[in-house]
């Protein structure tokens, strides 16, 4: 099994809210004024990552985990369970809680702490 580091491209959306320090202060070769969100570690349908190099030079990330479940643990599920995000906004964002009332949305452990720790910021 190949034991390397796998990097990715990451997805940036363009949005209304977003900034330029995602281009300027992380280095993503991305254009614009409005770059609100980078998607680092994604298999998701509106935005999968590329592997970057190596091996798998090329595959998407969500690819990569259904070919290849070995480099990942073998976890059993049907789909990659991650979604790291990093966002930019030009001004304060207003908070919102989902968790309550999207299906879709299931609480990670951590994720009050999160919300708890931005709230005192």
């Amino acid at each position: 099994m190949n034991k390397d580091i796998i990097f990715l491209n990451p997805v940036c959306t363009h949005n209304i809210w977003g900034g330029t320090r995602l281009n300027r202060e992380f280095g993503y070769p991305i254009e614009g004024d409005d770059i609100g969100e980078c998607w680092g570690i994604s298999a998701h349908p509106n935005g999968d990552g590329t592997v970057a190099s190596g091996a798998y030079k090329g595959m998407k990330l969500s690819e990569l985990w259904e070919k290849h479940p070995e480099l990942f643990g073998n976890t059993g599920m049907d789909r990659f369970p991650l979604l790291v995000k990093i966002i930019d906004a030009k001004d304060d964002l207003s908070m919102r809680r989902f968790m309550r009332t999207d299906p879709w949305v299931r609480p990670s452990a951590g994720s009050s702490w999160i919300a708890r720790r931005m709230l005192r910021w």
